[in-house]
């Protein structure tokens, strides 16, 4: 969301997809379980049409899955966003065309039994459609409709003064869904903003230890320019070329720390959503010098594909690792060894940060990733970090393990789905 109210395309399809998260196995059992109801509701009231939009129902929702699937594997273009919208109407439509052909029976229980249908479509939009406004709104309209229609075949069943009075509860009681679904997507999407604030004030901390350590390079750079720069009035003219080159290198050298500290900084709401492994661990490796002591050494473990990707920006994956280095360095007060492990196996790349350091104690370890949760003296953290990283490793997908014990070192655990890197991206390990 750009001010409030423009939503961009790629900002759009995202928030389809994250709405297309549940699994093949949640998909399985919604599907086993409504064809069950269907066939039952077939035998019960004679209606041998009502197993159809079942059909229709699943084989849309599968469609969407698929997409969705095949569009978190590479880089997708702004027309899917409503191919991915027509395909949840066409589920919604089957679906509530279900609750109708049920109703169709012509008993009072059918009739119950098709709004109770609805109610479940309703329930299923706030708890799974609601992080995107776009298939919220479907399904928003598509139950309001059809359930007037289901009670509206309902009403020969019911006294003369009854229908007006249910269709007015109906309408007060779809507004209140309606009320519950935006309300549920405006915390989504907030959520989403303070995440993405949360990074940015984690990503400040971080730049602020770098800092010192960047300065002095510079200031190392600048000495080397400015002896060079010197020399070059006392030395014979065969000798100059030579200082013109060290003094291009360190400018160059200059220009990378540069490169990199903005790099670290931008917020990169529009870099490419794609991480590839190895640069990422490279990058990681050069801040980490600016900011680990000498008692302090990194080993870098890459055991899989460095082309290989995790769903985040480049900047992100890169902060997460050097806060945990980082908040590794702080609880080795007497120097060890920090070691970044990465490997791949089960569809999954799984990034590994451990240390010899203090650990934590049990109710430490269980409030770690609590925003503010910090156990380093005042004017030294922010009780950030912890929650950052949990933040980026749930929006890209993955999971979370924090193992740690007093006096035996923490081991922090990431596990992503694999994907591909995309092109353009370094590609360097």
């Amino acid at each position: 969301m750009k001010d409030g109210r423009t939503i961009d395309p790629e900002t759009r399809l995202a928030a389809i997809l994250d709405a297309a998260k549940p699994g093949l196995p949640f998909f399985l059992t919604r599907s086993g379980l409504l064809l069950t109801a269907a066939t039952m509701a077939g035998l019960l009231w004679g209606n041998p049409w009502v197993a159809l939009p079942v059909v229709g129902y699943i084989l849309f929702d599968l469609a969407l899955r698929r997409r969705a699937t095949a569009l978190r594997e590479k880089e997708v273009g702004c027309p899917q966003v409503w191919q991915m919208i027509a395909l949840h109407a066409g589920a919604a439509l089957c679906y509530d065309i279900l609750a109708l052909t049920v109703a169709l029976s012509g008993t009072v229980d059918a009739v119950f039994a098709g709004l109770m249908l609805l109610s479940a479509h309703a329930l299923y939009g706030i708890a799974i459609a609601f992080p995107s406004r776009d298939l919220a709104l479907v399904d928003f309209v598509t139950t309001l409709f059809f359930s007037h229609l289901v009670l509206m075949q309902g009403s020969g069943l019911m006294s003369a003064t009854s229908p007006l009075v249910l269709h007015i509860a109906l309408l007060v009681l779809n507004v209140a869904y309606g009320h519950a679904l935006w309300q549920a997507h405006r915390n989504s999407v907030r959520m989403r903003q303070t995440t993405r604030r949360l990074a940015r004030a984690e990503r400040a901390e971080v730049v602020g230890q770098l800092t010192s350590g960047i300065a002095h390079d510079f200031n190392n750079l600048l000495t080397v320019m400015r002896g060079n720069l010197d020399l070059l009035a006392h030395v014979p003219p065969a000798e100059r070329p030579i200082l013109l080159r060290q003094i291009e290198d360190a400018a160059a050298r200059g220009a990378d720390l540069v490169r990199s500290l903005s790099q670290t900084c931008r917020d990169g709401e529009r870099d490419t959503a794609r991480a590839a492994i190895g640069p990422a661990l490279r990058k990681v490796r050069e801040m980490s010098d600016r900011v680990l002591p000498s008692n302090i050494r990194l080993e870098i473990d890459l055991r899989c594909n460095g082309t290989l990707a995790v769903a985040t920006r480049p900047a992100q994956l890169e902060m997460v690792l050097l806060n945990l280095v980082v908040n590794a360095r702080d609880a080795m007060d007497h120097g060890g060894e920090i070691r970044i492990e990465a490997d791949h196996a089960g569809g999954e790349v799984r990034l590994t940060v451990s240390d010899d350091g203090a650990g934590m104690a049990p109710q430490v370890l269980a409030r770690a990733t609590e925003a503010y949760e910090t156990t380093k003296p005042p004017g030294m953290g922010t009780g950030l970090g912890l929650a950052m990283v949990s933040s980026v490793v749930d929006e890209a997908g993955g999971r979370l393990r924090i193992e740690s014990e007093q006096g035996a070192g923490t081991r922090v655990s990431m596990a992503f789905p694999a994907h591909r890197a995309l092109a353009g991206v370094d590609r360097a390990a």
